[in-house]
């Protein structure tokens, strides 16, 4: 029952920023369908070398809250430390940002041919790695979720408890109310 609920929430918040197409093999505007020049919806800097790792920061934060993760995993993996379009000094980029990060990081892994990445992620950037990791499942590999289990609802409503995220889940709706 309660991986059925966190099921149905994830599914939900996925509704709620967008899902509407699936990765085309080049980086795209997801909300146009023009073909961009390059991904602008992160940066990246690539640091060690060995089995590749993909570092994504969480909601506010540029990729340098991994410096010491990198600095621990330097001489085993290559680390690409991404920074997301609008934190850290980078552009912010037009909406959809999460679906278009999104694609981007896995037209980025076919790009620089990366082999199964491990996608390590905190906050926001976990629940990208779960996102391309379910996207992406036969180019990525394993994930690693640091605090990614956010309680999505309360995202939407502060005073959200599981009761009513429960029943927001499991009736259908045509608002984004958790049961008010």
């Amino acid at each position: 029952m309660r991986n059925r609920f966190a099921v149905s929430v994830v599914a939900i918040f996925l509704v709620l920023v967008g899902v509407t197409s699936s990765y085309s093999g080049s980086p795209t505007n997801v909300a146009t369908g023009v073909p961009r020049k390059a991904a602008k919806s992160f940066a990246v800097k690539i640091v060690g070398h060995g089995k590749p790792m993909l570092l994504i920061p969480g909601l506010t934060c540029g990729g340098d809250v991994w410096d010491g993760t990198v600095k621990h995993f330097k001489d085993r993996y290559e680390c690409h430390v991404l920074t997301l379009a609008g934190f850290a000094g980078q552009p912010a980029i037009e909406a959809p940002m999460l679906e278009t990060v999104r694609s981007d990081i896995g037209a980025y892994i076919q790009q620089k041919k990366l082999n199964h990445p491990v996608i390590v992620g905190h906050s926001l950037g976990a629940f990208l790695a779960f996102w391309i990791a379910a996207s992406e499942p036969g180019r990525v590999g394993p994930v690693v979720a640091v605090d990614g289990g956010t309680f999505f609802p309360a995202l939407m409503d502060p005073n959200a408890t599981a009761e009513s995220a429960k029943a927001g889940a499991e009736t259908p709706k045509t608002s984004c109310s958790w049961g008010t």
